[in-house]
């Protein structure tokens, strides 16, 4: 009887885990899928800057290029990680973005891993949620994540190091190599910019910090040797401090010998802007689960919405039993770290978007870091449940979520035009009649070199209606007029664009070689714009 048991209890498991490992599949055929045939759809200029910025390192065969001007940050263990080598094979950008974000999803996906298998998490139940971990919950997911892959490094860096955090607090005889294998990653992230200090570092230190002062109530005066939490607190300010010498090292040189945009505009909000920050900010949690706004009740983003609806059922039933079991103090101390790490990663977020900057340009950004900590409370959840009926129900729900939102989402994603399709007319145009060197604004800008596979070689343009220069995720070199090896050049207008170039007079010098319902092209005599 007893072995029947157990045979009963091993084709229970394996069956949970045939299916995840199936849905699996089904996640990463749409992912392949969407990065080798429709790169077009989830592709715009700032995703398309990485790539000419990868391509340039590629060249120079450095981390950092003096010849590109950066945004805030210095992308140093970034997509480029992977594109700059992947460019020493092949010149095709687009055969470089697909296998790029292909690889950087699967290093996610073992990052994810390693996390939780450094937690302690049951292998079952890590290969359960890690479907839902790679989750499309919506189209801006896969535009940030999947598609445009621009914040699946910052995600995989999280869960690297929260784990290797874990691994290094442990006090045995591998700890000194996980913390020094820490406290590089740290300096390494921290020398590219402020990012991870917010979304990283910090809330590792202040969950930690927090669980330590919480059992310190319980313990004796001399608590910081009984606590389980104290190693955790080192830890942890020992890869914030790296990570903050990195920064200052950002700040102190690196913006002063490369291009890099200054964060010190950055202010805190009137009083009168925090009823809409607040707005803005629940909203985009909402949207995060994958809610789709203005969809009708029927239709298949509609039905998404009602899985959405669950997920955020199923994150919130999950946070009252582990609460009821925190309070009996049945979760075991790297499961409640990873709780705590959450919850401080969701308040300093929450402060970041509340309190400082314009929340239009940063908001979703940040909260898809937050975010993710949702999945990882149902794994928590799920390793310490144990085998009932309602586990059962709870990864039926898992499974749903996963299937319907995918499906909706890659589907909704895949069958839509982001304006880029437009472009084929002129890129082709371009290529064709050999314009090799021209301007566009910002957003038509680097997309086309990208589209034109650098055949030509686009300015970005502050305004096309007063010529001005935008410095910008560029390179430096094209900004010269001598690099245009030909006397003739273009500048490219989008129909919104169009009508204040010509109000400028700026038509009055060029040719119109090029005109559809979308783009217009103005061709000029000379090597360039003049830029003092």
């Amino acid at each position: 009887m007893n072995n029947l048991k157990k045979l009963l209890c091993q084709i229970n498991k394996n069956y949970k885990i045939l299916i995840s490992v199936l849905l699996l599949l089904f996640i990463l055929f749409e992912i392949i899928r969407m990065n080798l045939f429709y790169i077009d759809l989830i592709n715009d200029s700032d995703i398309a800057a990485e790539y000419l910025l990868a391509k340039v390192q590629s060249g120079e065969k450095s981390f950092f290029s003096p010849n590109w001007y950066y945004s805030y940050d210095i992308r140093v263990l970034f997509l480029q990680f992977v594109a700059s080598f992947l460019f020493l094979f092949t010149s095709n950008y687009y055969v470089v973005m697909g296998f790029t974000n292909i690889i950087w999803t699967i290093f996610y996906g073992m990052s994810y891993v390693f996390m939780l298998s450094s937690a302690k998490v049951k292998r079952e139940n890590i290969i359960m949620t890690l479907p839902l971990v790679l989750t499309a919950f919506s189209k801006r997911t896969i535009y940030y994540m999947y598609g445009g892959g621009f914040y699946i490094p910052y995600l995989t860096w999280i869960f690297v190091c929260v784990g290797l955090l874990i691994l290094g607090s442990r006090l045995d005889k591998k700890c000194p190599m996980y913390l020094a294998l820490l406290s590089v990653i740290s300096f390494l992230l921290g020398l590219g910019g402020f990012r991870y200090m917010a979304i990283l570092f910090l809330p590792m230190f202040l969950g930690c910090s927090f669980l330590f002062f919480l059992e310190s109530e319980k313990l004796s005066r001399k608590f910081w040797k009984q606590s389980r939490y104290f190693s955790y607190v080192i830890v942890s300010f020992i890869s914030m401090v790296c990570s903050a010498i990195g920064f200052l090292i950002n700040q102190s040189y690196i913006k002063f010998h490369y291009p890099l945009a200054d964060m010190g505009d950055r202010d805190f909000v009137q009083m009168a802007d925090l009823a809409s920050h607040f707005q803005s900010l629940s909203a985009s949690f909402v949207q995060a689960f994958g809610y789709n706004g203005g969809a009708d009740l029927f239709s298949p983003r509609g039905i998404s919405n009602c899985f959405s609806f669950l997920f955020f059922i199923l994150f919130v039933f999950a946070v009252c039993k582990l609460y009821k079991m925190a309070k009996k103090d049945a979760i075991d101390k790297e499961l409640s770290v990873l709780l705590f790490i959450g919850i401080a990663c969701f308040i300093v977020i929450c402060f970041i978007l509340l309190f400082t900057g314009d929340i239009a340009d940063i908001l979703y950004k940040y909260v898809i870091h937050s975010f993710i900590f949702t999945v990882i409370t149902i794994a928590v959840y799920l390793n310490l449940e144990k085998e009932t009926l309602q586990k059962k129900l709870y990864l039926l729900g898992i499974i749903c979520i996963v299937i319907v939102l995918n499906k909706v989402s890659y589907d909704s994603t895949l069958t839509s035009d982001n304006g880029s399709l437009g472009r084929r007319g002129y890129v082709n145009f371009l290529v064709e009649e050999g314009y090799t060197y021209g301007y566009a604004s910002f957003w038509d800008c680097d997309i086309t070199t990208f589209m034109c596979n650098n055949d030509t070689e686009v300015v970005p343009l502050w305004q096309t209606s007063t010529l001005e220069p935008y410095y910008w995720l560029a390179r430096k070199d094209i900004f010269d007029k001598e690099y245009n090896e030909n006397d003739e050049f273009f500048i490219l207008l989008s129909k919104g664009d169009l009508q204040g170039f010509i109000n400028a007079g700026h038509d009055q010098n060029g040719k119109l070689v090029y005109e559809d319902d979308l783009y217009t092209i103005y061709l000029f005599d000379g090597k360039g714009l003049d830029f003092q």
